[in-house]
């Protein structure tokens, strides 16, 4: 039995890590139910008087086309740039990784190993995305798989093999 005022929107129909995902719309309140289990009610008496009328959301959802390239744009772009500085990170491992190697390798050199490592896990990332699985705390595996193949590629690369690899000019 639903309580009144109840609507359910869910935004996927599989159970994932034991908990069901979607938000619920009482008259009072909205609970949203993320992965993992967590949830937040949020009141609607905490925003005041705020009213939405039907027409704004149909005027809304008239430029949804605009909205959702807009979203996409801004998403790419942080997307970008966040695994960008994931590679910095793994760039500066890799400088740990060049001490215990013994090898005169330059931090550019290591950075654009650190951006190659990082495609297979952005690969897996992506078509775990697309098939709608979540792998709890993929990215501890995600980064351990990046590391190793830098460890990998720096054992396999020296500094005069640069050049033959494609990753010095």
């Amino acid at each position: 039995p639903r309580p009144p005022g109840f609507t359910l929107f869910p935004y996927t129909t599989r159970f994932r890590s034991g908990y069901a995902r979607g938000i619920i719309v009482y008259s009072d309140r909205v609970a949203v139910t993320g992965s993992g289990g967590q949830s937040r009610e949020l009141k609607f008496k905490d925003y005041g008087e705020m009213k939405v009328e039907k027409r704004e959301i149909l005027d809304a959802l008239d430029n949804r086309n605009l909205l959702g390239i807009s979203v996409f744009i801004f998403w790419m772009t942080f997307y970008v740039i966040g695994k960008l500085f994931s590679a910095l990170f793994l760039a500066g491992l890799g400088m740990n990784f060049r001490s215990l190697l013994r090898m005169a390798m330059p931090f550019g050199d290591i950075y654009k190993l650190a951006v190659h490592s990082l495609t297979l896990g952005m690969v897996l990332d992506a078509l775990l995305t697309m098939l709608g699985m979540e792998f709890p705390y993929f990215f501890v595996l995600y980064y351990l798989m990046s590391a190793s193949y830098l460890w990998q590629g720096m054992g396999q690369v020296r500094d005069q093999d640069m050049s033959a690899a494609g990753l010095r000019e």
